[in-house]
C-alpha cells in the first residue's frame, strides 16, 4: 500500500481537531493516507491527543494553527520550486477574481485592503502552497467544508494547478448530514448513481421531518440557525448593559487591573481584519482596537437596512406574475465560492431583468441576517453602491418587505431564484421550479435548473411554461437517492448546536464516507 500524503483542514466553523485526528489515524491504517500537514483550531484538544496521534500516524506531521494560516503566516520553510509566470497567471485568473472578492472579510469597512495588496497576498499564498505541495509530496487535500477563506481557497487553487486530489464536505439541511464532493463549482450528475457508504445510525427521520416541514404551514417552519441569529440580535440595550456589567464584575478589571489593562491595551489578539496599508500577516490588534472596529462594522451593517427599506414596495402576490429572488447573506461560503461569478448577486437580477418576458415581475427579498451585525464582517456583504445599482434596474424589479413570509412568496411565484440557498429545496418540496445560479446538491432534481448563462435562463423559462410539474414523489425520490451518499456526523462546528452523535459514530461515518468516495475515484 503506497502512502499518500494529505493536507487536512481540521478547522471548519471552529471544528476542533480531536475528531479529525481520529479520522486521519483510521485513514492511515485503512488506506494509507498520511496526514502530512494538519491545520488545527483548538490548542488544548491538539495537545491532549497529539502524542497518541503521532504514535499512530508517525512523527512526520506539520501542525499549523488556523489563525496563523488565516493571516498568511506560520508556514514551513521550503525551497522555491515554483514560479507564477504569465501562462499560469492567465490560467488562474478566474480563481483570482473569486479570491479578491473573498477578501472582503478582511476589510468590512472598505478602507484597509487595496486591490493591489489583495492581489499580491493571494498570489503569495498560491505560490507558498505550490512550494509546500512539492516539498511535502502532497497527494490530497481534505477539508470538512468548502474552501471559503482566502488561505484555504489559495490551497485549493494550488491543488488544481498541481492536479492534486481534493475533497470537501458539503453541508445539507438534513440534521448533521453532509455530502462529499470534489468540485466547488458543480456536482457531477453521475455522482449519486454510485452506491453509497455504510453509515452508523443514519438519521432518516431528519430527512422526512425536513421535507414535511417544507410542505407544512408557514407558521410552523423554523430554521435553527436563523433563530439563533435572531436571539443574539434581539438582546435589548438594558440586557446588554447588565451582561456587560456582569462580565466586568467577573473580569480581571476588578481583581487584577494590571493584567486586565495589559490584556486590553498591550497584548495582541487575533482578528480577521487588516489594518490600513498593511498585509494580513502584519496586522495585529489590541483588544480595544478590535472592539472599536467591531462596533463600526455593526453600525455600518445596521445602516444598510434604511437603504433597503427605501427601495421596498408593497406588492399583492395574488395579482401579479413574478419570480422571487431571495438574496444570500454575505460574505459566506454559499456564494463565495459556491456561486462562482454570481457572488455578485446583482448579476443574477440583471440577467433576469434582461431575459425574462416583460410582463414578469422580479421580486427581490434581502436576507434579514445581513442587517443584524452579529455575524462575521456583515457590512462587507452590502454597500451603498449595491443599493444604488439595485435602483437602476427596470421598474419590474421590486424589493419586497423583509416581513413577507417565504412560503407565501414561493407559493405564488412562477419560479424561485437562488444561488445555492435552502429556499431551493423548500421550493421544490412545495412544487415550485428553482433557478439555481451556483453549485448545490439539489441542482439535478427535477424542477431545478442550473443557470450559468443566457441559454440556461431561456431554456429553463421555456421548460416551466410547457406543462411542467413537480410532484412530491419526484422530490422524495431524488432526496432518497442523494441520501445514500450522506455522511452523518459532527465533523464540522456548524453542526455543534444540533448534533448529538457520539464522536466514535462521527469518526466511523467520516472514515467510511471518505474511503468509499476515494475508492470510487480509484484514488485508494
Amino acid at each position: 500500500m503506497r502512502i499518500k500524503n494529505a493536507i487536512v483542514m481540521a478547522t471548519s466553523a471552529g471544528c476542533e481537531c480531536d475528531t479529525w485526528m481520529l479520522v486521519m489515524s483510521a485513514l492511515k491504517e485503512k488506506v494509507g493516507i498520511h496526514p502530512r500537514y494538519l491545520i488545527y483550531y483548538n490548542d488544548k484538544k491538539l495537545q491532549k491527543g497529539k502524542d497518541k496521534f503521532l504514535a499512530e500516524v508517525g512523527e512526520n506531521v506539520f501542525f499549523h494553527h488556523e489563525f496563523d494560516n488565516f493571516k498568511g503566516r506560520g508556514y514551513p520553510a521550503t525551497k522555491k520550486y515554483n514560479v507564477l509566470d504569465s501562462q499560469l497567471l492567465h490560467s488562474i485568473s478566474s480563481y483570482e477574481l473569486i479570491a479578491l472578492k473573498m477578501m472582503d472579510r478582511f476589510d468590512p469597512l472598505d478602507n484597509a485592503f487595496s486591490f493591489t495588496n489583495r492581489q499580491y497576498y493571494f498570489r503569495k499564498l498560491v505560490l507558498k502552497w505550490l512550494d509546500i505541495i512539492d516539498e511535502m509530496s502532497i497527494d490530497i487535500f481534505i477539508s470538512p467544508d468548502i474552501p471559503h477563506r482566502v488561505s484555504d481557497y489559495a490551497l485549493y487553487v494550488a491543488c488544481r494547478i498541481k492536479k492534486i486530489e481534493f475533497i470537501y464536505f458539503d453541508l445539507t439541511p438534513f440534521g448533521d448530514a453532509s455530502l462529499i464532493n470534489d468540485s466547488i463549482t458543480d456536482y457531477d450528475a453521475d455522482l449519486f448513481d454510485l452506491e453509497g457508504s455504510v453509515q452508523v445510525n443514519a438519521n432518516e427521520e431528519a430527512i422526512t421531518s425536513k421535507l414535511n416541514s417544507c410542505r407544512g404551514q408557514k407558521d410552523d417552519y423554523k430554521l435553527w440557525y436563523m433563530e439563533e441569529q435572531d436571539e443574539r440580535a434581539n438582546i435589548n440595550i438594558q440586557t446588554k448593559a447588565m451582561k456587560s456589567a456582569g462580565r466586568f464584575l467577573k473580569s480581571k478589571w476588578l481583581y487584577r487591573p494590571v493584567s486586565a489593562f495589559n490584556n486590553t491595551f498591550i497584548s495582541n489578539h487575533f482578528s480577521f481584519y487588516v489594518k490600513p496599508h498593511t498585509m494580513p500577516y502584519d496586522s495585529d490588534f489590541k483588544l480595544v482596537d478590535k472592539r472599536i472596529i467591531d462596533s463600526k462594522v455593526n453600525k455600518k451593517a445596521n445602516g444598510y437596512l434604511p437603504l433597503y427599506n427605501a427601495l421596498v414596495e408593497q406588492v399583492d402576490l395574488t395579482q401579479m406574475e413574478y419570480v422571487i429572488f431571495a438574496l444570500h447573506h454575505q460574505p459566506e461560503a454559499t456564494t463565495s465560492p459556491s456561486g462562482d461569478v454570481f457572488v455578485d448577486q446583482l448579476l443574477v437580477i440583471d440577467m433576469l431583468d434582461r431575459l425574462l418576458p416583460p410582463h414578469i415581475n422580479i421580486l427581490v427579498k434581502d436576507h434579514k441576517s445581513q442587517f443584524l451585525g452579529v455575524l462575521e464582517s456583515p457590512s462587507a456583504g452590502r454597500s451603498q453602491v449595491f443599493y444604488e445599482r439595485f435602483n437602476e434596474f427596470s421598474d419590474r424589479v421590486k424589493a419586497v418587505p423583509l416581513s413577507l413570509n417565504a412560503f407565501d412568496l414561493i407559493d405564488h411565484a412562477k419560479a424561485v431564484v437562488t444561488v445555492t440557498g435552502t429556499i431551493g429545496i423548500e421550493s421544490l418540496a412545495r412544487g415550485k421550479p428553482v433557478f439555481c445560479f451556483g453549485r448545490t446538491w439539489y441542482q439535478h432534481c427535477k424542477g431545478a435548473f442550473r443557470i450559468k448563462n443566457e441559454d440556461d435562463v431561456l431554456s429553463a423559462w421555456h421548460s416551466i411554461n410547457n406543462d411542467f410539474n413537480i410532484s412530491d414523489e419526484d422530490v422524495d425520490a431524488y432526496v432518497a437517492k442523494v441520501a445514500k451518499h450522506f455522511v452523518w456526523g459532527l465533523h464540522s462546528g456548524a453542526y455543534r448546536k444540533i448534533s448529538h452523535r457520539s464522536q466514535q459514530e462521527t469518526v466511523t461515518n467520516v472514515v467510511s464516507g471518505i474511503t468509499h468516495f476515494l475508492k470510487n475515484k480509484n484514488f485508494v
